[in-house]
């Protein structure tokens, strides 16, 4: 990369190798401390299905997003007798529509890490847009992407972690609940001496309960606590123990559940779980429109543009981060009589994080399991 320019063919090879990097590094030791470890948030990306629509105002400039959440509203049977009693009216009578629940959200997240790179060998190891000095400059900034792309997962994972814990419904519609699963300050609890937390009979009753508490579609956030033992039991003893192969669905047709096991029980301390009805929230990543992947000159040696994460996804593309890239001249090589640069990148995770709006009975959609 020239230090005289940031440029669109030396930022795709940073991507590109970002994204040879992830995978390269996984099996490493030395590597470990990089390991990605976000179900949490890769979970909630995947499962994400509030639609948004940017609100503009008259400079064409972002103000906030709109969602139209629907909600029963209110619904009643209008008869309900033999056909001989009923009064027909050639007119139909009004009955209850759809309630929209308009709501206008702003902006409410930013999670920024900073990185920088000195480019002070032989004066200017920048130097070229091809050849070894450029390589070895992309791989050395796709290297400090990672690590600062792997802070911004990190707290993103935990952010997500302590939403749902936050927005758990305070409500239960549930009236027969099963032996061993009781409901109190806003926390479904589970004897596992009744209820074993690895085997699939309790999926069942946390299934039923899902489905008396009107969630649709819903999927499971679970920590290493919870049938975890019972998913990797499932892959090495499916021919000797029949039942454990119903397990085997928990990531295949059957049961939607994700396994956070470093981060959700450390999070929040105990043996937890969640199941989220994927209607129950609402994500955005927010990129100013003037900006794209290709890097644009702001001012003198400031540059902004964007890039997306290899990792995680919303709607079924990558998550975009927003970068601000600087150069600094910061002394000299007096050996080589040339200036010397410190690079400076502030990556910019950006957007909306907000529950739906409860229910009548201020249900959230939001169930939360704690092992006793």
């Amino acid at each position: 990369m020239a230090v005289q320019n940031l440029t669109a063919s030396a930022l795709t090879y940073v991507q590109e190798r970002l994204t040879n990097l992830f995978a390269a590094q996984q099996s490493t030791p030395a590597r470990y401390p990089w390991v990605n470890h976000v179900a949490t948030a890769q979970a909630m990306g995947r499962e994400h299905v509030a639609m948004t629509s940017e609100v503009m105002d008259a400079q064409n400039n972002c103000i906030g997003y709109r969602v139209y959440w629907l909600t029963k509203g209110d619904t009643t049977i209008a008869y309900n007798s033999t056909p001989g009693s009923y009064t027909f009216n050639c007119t139909i009578p009004s009955g209850q529509g759809p309630v929209s629940n308009e709501k206008i959200y702003t902006n409410n997240f930013a999670i920024v890490a900073r990185i920088e790179v000195d480019d002070d060998i032989c004066g200017n190891v920048f130097r070229g847009q091809a050849g070894t000095y450029a390589q070895q400059a992309g791989d050395l900034i796709a290297n400090r992407f990672d690590a600062a792309l792997k802070d911004i997962r990190d707290a993103w994972n935990t952010k997500l972690i302590n939403f749902l814990d936050t927005n758990k419904t305070p409500v239960n519609n549930d009236s027969n609940l099963p032996t061993g699963l009781a409901f109190g300050s806003s926390t479904f609890t589970v004897t596992e001496s009744t209820l074993s937390m690895q085997e699939p009979d309790t999926l069942t009753d946390l299934d039923a309960l899902a489905v008396n508490n009107d969630l649709g579609g819903y999927f499971y956030i679970a920590g290493r606590n919870h049938f975890y033992n019972a998913k990797v039991n499932a892959d090495f003893r499916v021919n000797n123990d029949a039942e454990r192969d119903h397990v085997r669905l928990l990531e295949g047709n059957g049961w939607r559940m994700y396994h956070d096991i470093k981060n959700l029980d450390s999070t929040l301390s105990g043996r937890n779980s969640f199941i989220v009805d994927p209607g129950s929230y609402v994500i955005w990543d927010f990129v100013n429109k003037e900006r794209t992947r290709n890097p644009v000159m702001i001012e003198d040696n400031k540059w902004e543009y964007f890039i997306t994460d290899p990792i995680l996804s919303l709607n079924g593309r990558p998550v975009r981060v927003n970068v601000r890239y600087q150069k600094t001249c910061n002394g000299g090589n007096l050996t080589q009589m040339r200036d010397t640069y410190t690079h400076r990148w502030e990556l910019i995770f950006h957007g909306g994080l907000y529950v739906a709006p409860a229910s009548e009975d201020t249900h959230t959609g939001i169930l939360k399991i704690k092992s006793a």
